[in-house]
């Protein structure tokens, strides 16, 4: 056994794997590639065709794919959105929620004692 593994490693090392895996593959022969999860989002030909990805620019940490719903509705599409930054709405909660006044909002804040 371990001298076909050496054989099969050896006849494969130097092949695209995608590409492998599709020769094999038509020949009827189980196959594919292992992937880690860079490869999974920049390869995989379903999640490209499906547009899994929603590629949003963060504030701190610059763009990349978000995970869109799996399923897709004609008549209420989805869309992706960022999460909401560390203490954004700190002054909206705490004046129009709360009811606090901007001094006592602005003394607060001054006391470090938002995020």
């Amino acid at each position: 056994l371990v001298n076909l593994e050496r054989q099969v490693a050896d006849w494969t090392q130097d092949q695209e794997r995608y590409q492998l895996m599709r020769e094999l593959q038509a020949e009827k022969i189980p196959a594919g590639v292992v992937q880690d999860i860079a490869d999974t989002y920049d390869h995989d030909p379903q999640l490209k065709h499906r547009e899994y990805l929603a590629y949003l620019d963060h504030a701190e940490l610059g763009v990349f794919g978000h995970q869109k719903p799996p399923f897709r509705l004609s008549r209420t599409p989805s869309d992706v959105s960022l999460a909401p930054e560390m203490g954004q709405h700190n002054e909206k909660i705490c004046m129009e929620i709360l009811g606090l006044s901007q001094q006592y909002y602005d003394e607060l804040k001054q006391d470090n004692l938002f995020c």
